[in-house]
C-alpha cells in the first residue's frame, strides 16, 4: 500500500497517498462536509492500523469505537462505552479493553467495570473475553502482540501475558528483541534536569555489548513489521534538534536522512503502538510550521514529512 493514515486528538482522520503526494480527509463518504456528524472528524490520536483495517474511537468525547473497512470503503460502530484503552490489531482481530458506568437505584453512577473484548473485523463480530470484570480503574492496553499470545498493561504499569481467549500465559519480558540483539535504552540526566537517551545492544549468544546511540532527543523504530534501523534526533554536539538520523541495524553506522526543511520544526518522533506511520521505504515523522500556536506543537498537528531511509528523498504533506 502507498497509503499511511493518521490522526490527532479530536481531529481528523487524514489519509497520506504517497504515491500522488496528497492528503485528505479519510472519509469514505464522497458527499460528506465533515462537521459534527463526519465519523472520522471527531476522532482520538491513538487509531491502530493494519493493512486491511483501522480501529478508531469518534465522537466529542471519543466514546464510541468504530472499525473501517479500507478495502469496502466502510465504517461500522463497533461499540459505544464510558472509557476505552488503545486497541492492538493482529490479523483480522483487535483486543482492547472498554469500561460502561454502574449506576444505582436512583441513576447516581457508583463505579466504572473494566473488560477485555476482542472483535473480529473481517465477521463484524465482538467477544466480551471475561464475565468478571477487571481489578483495574484504567483499564488495560495491549502493547505487544504475536501468533499465540498478547502482552498487556495496566494502568499501574504491571504488565502480564495472555492468549487470544484471555487466559494468562506466561511469558519472559525483553525490552526490545531484534535479530540476533536485545536493544535497551536508559535515561542520561544533565544538570538542569534534561535528559537524553542512550542505546545499546547485546548479543544473545555471547552477551557483547555495543553502543547503538549516545544522547537521542527522542527516537522511533524505522518499521515495526521488519525494522532495519533506528530514527532519532537530538540536540547534541551542536545539533539543533531539526535534523533526521537513522543508526542502520547492520553496522551501527549513523546517517543523516534530512534536515527538516525551513519553515518546519521536528516534532518529537514516538509513535503510539499499532500507528504504522510507514510503508515500504518511506517513514513518516510529524513536523509542525515554526510559526506554529503552542497548543499546536507536538503530535497534534496535520502536517507529516515522509522521507525514504534507501533514497532519502523526502517531503511534506498537509491536508
Amino acid at each position: 500500500t502507498n497509503f499511511i493514515y493518521s490522526a490527532h486528538w479530536q481531529g481528523q482522520l487524514i489519509k497520506y497517498d504517497l504515491a500522488n503526494k496528497k492528503a485528505t480527509i479519510a472519509c469514505p463518504d464522497p458527499m460528506c462536509e465533515h462537521g459534527e456528524d463526519c465519523l472520522v472528524s471527531n476522532v482520538s490520536d491513538d487509531i491502530c492500523v493494519s493493512e486491511d483495517y483501522i480501529m478508531f474511537k469518534s465522537g466529542a468525547w471519543a466514546q464510541a469505537l468504530y472499525c473501517y473497512d479500507l478495502k469496502k470503503g466502510v465504517i461500522e460502530k463497533v461499540m459505544d462505552y464510558t472509557s476505552c484503552q488503545s486497541v492492538g490489531i493482529y490479523d483480522n482481530f483487535a483486543f482492547f479493553s472498554a469500561a460502561h458506568m454502574i449506576y444505582d437505584d436512583e441513576g447516581k453512577p457508583i463505579r466504572k467495570e473494566w473488560y477485555p473484548y476482542k472483535y473480529d473485523m473481517a465477521k463484524k463480530k465482538l467477544t466480551k473475553l471475561s464475565d468478571k470484570p477487571l481489578n483495574t480503574e484504567k483499564g488495560i492496553l495491549p502493547f505487544g502482540i504475536d501468533d499465540n499470545k498478547i502482552l498487556w498493561r495496566d494502568g499501574n504499569g504491571e504488565t502480564f501475558a495472555t492468549d487470544f481467549n484471555f487466559n494468562e500465559k506466561s511469558w519472559e519480558y525483553t525490552p526490545m528483541l531484534i535479530g540476533d540483539y536485545i536493544y535497551s535504552n536508559n535515561a542520561e540526566y544533565q544538570e538542569d534536569g534534561s535528559f537524553y537517551w542512550n542505546f545499546s545492544r547485546t548479543h544473545i549468544s555471547d552477551g557483547t555489548v555495543e553502543e547503538v546511540i549516545h544522547a537521542a532527543f527522542s527516537y522511533r523504530l524505522d518499521n515495526d513489521d521488519n525494522p532495519t534501523g533506528i530514527l532519532f534526533n537530538t540536540f547534541h554536539n551542536g545539533s539543533d534538534g531539526n535534523t533526521l538520523y537513522r543508526v542502520k541495524f547492520d553496522d551501527l553506522s549513523v546517517e543523516e536522512l534530512c534536515d527538516i526543511p525551513d519553515g518546519y520544526l521536528l516534532s518529537v518522533l514516538y509513535t503510539a503502538f499499532g500507528s504504522r506511520l510507514y510503508s515500504g521505504d518511506y517513514v513518516g515523522v510529524y513536523v509542525h510550521p515554526e510559526n506554529a500556536e503552542e497548543s499546536n506543537f507536538e503530535n497534534l498537528g496535520d502536517t507529516m514529512l515522509f522521507v525514504n531511509v534507501k533514497t532519502k528523498e523526502y517531503f511534506i504533506l498537509a491536508p
